[in-house]
């Protein structure tokens, strides 16, 4: 079995909720496995603007964010801080609204850090509105990014981490609020009411799944770790 050191791989803290997100009074703070698409409706129907642009994009908060750092999604005019980890490591806080306006991206270094929350700067409109699919849809085509920011098995040696979950069955697979993407066989959806240990609960069952079908076991690309910043095993 692989060291995990030298290994570049996200952790997840399980003493947080995933996909938890709320809205205040000028913006929103965010889970990084939040949908964007559900926090964009809902700060329309509250009458907050400035994330509609996202509703087309099919991520998460985390997986957003992540875009961002790449280049490959302008919105660090609407972040105000991000949250991040490291495997075994406290969560730092890293402030951002002193960038906004400045005409640049977001220049954030995630190496082996996950997004845990993040906080958006939005604007407040008189009349609360929700944004339309079909007018935003030709905006993002080019931004479109998966619902999870990282795959949930590293690919074994000759093979592909995907198919075997295919075959093994493991396609819509569901703990609570976690479930095997369909599109992605290798990558988790989430909702706003996932916890981590739903995505650990799921791990271990699609692992078992591909062992007991195909006699691979896999790796997951995911570093648990619990409050007290200790590794969990599978």
């Amino acid at each position: 079995m692989p060291s995990d050191r030298g290994l570049r791989v996200p952790v997840l803290n399980l003493s947080g909720n995933l996909g938890l997100w709320e809205l205040d009074l000028d913006g929103a703070v965010a889970g990084g496995g939040a949908n964007v698409a559900q926090v964009c409706r809902a700060a329309a129907r509250t009458g907050l603007s400035g994330i509609e642009d996202l509703v087309g994009t099919g991520s998460s908060i985390g997986g957003a964010v992540h875009a961002a750092s790449l280049g490959q999604l302008q919105i660090a005019g609407i972040l105000d801080w991000v949250d991040v980890g490291r495997p075994g490591g406290p969560i730092e806080r890293i402030l951002l609204a002193g960038r906004r306006g400045c005409g640049e991206g977001l220049r954030l270094d995630l190496d082996r850090r996950v997004v845990v929350r993040a906080r958006l700067q939005l604007l407040s409109n008189k009349s609360p509105s929700t944004p339309s699919k079909g007018s935003v849809r030709h905006r993002n085509r080019g931004q479109r990014q998966p619902r999870s920011a990282e795959p949930l098995f590293v690919d074994p040696v000759g093979a592909r981490a995907e198919p075997l979950l295919t075959e093994a069955e493991c396609v819509d697979l569901k703990v609570g609020a976690a479930r095997i993407s369909r599109r992605q066989p290798n990558r988790i959806c989430t909702s706003k009411t996932t916890r981590a240990s739903d995505v650990l609960e799921l791990t271990r069952m699609a692992r078992d799944r591909v062992f007991q079908r195909a006699g691979v076991d896999l790796q997951p690309a995911i570093c648990f770790v619990d409050e007290d910043g200790r590794k969990v095993d599978l």
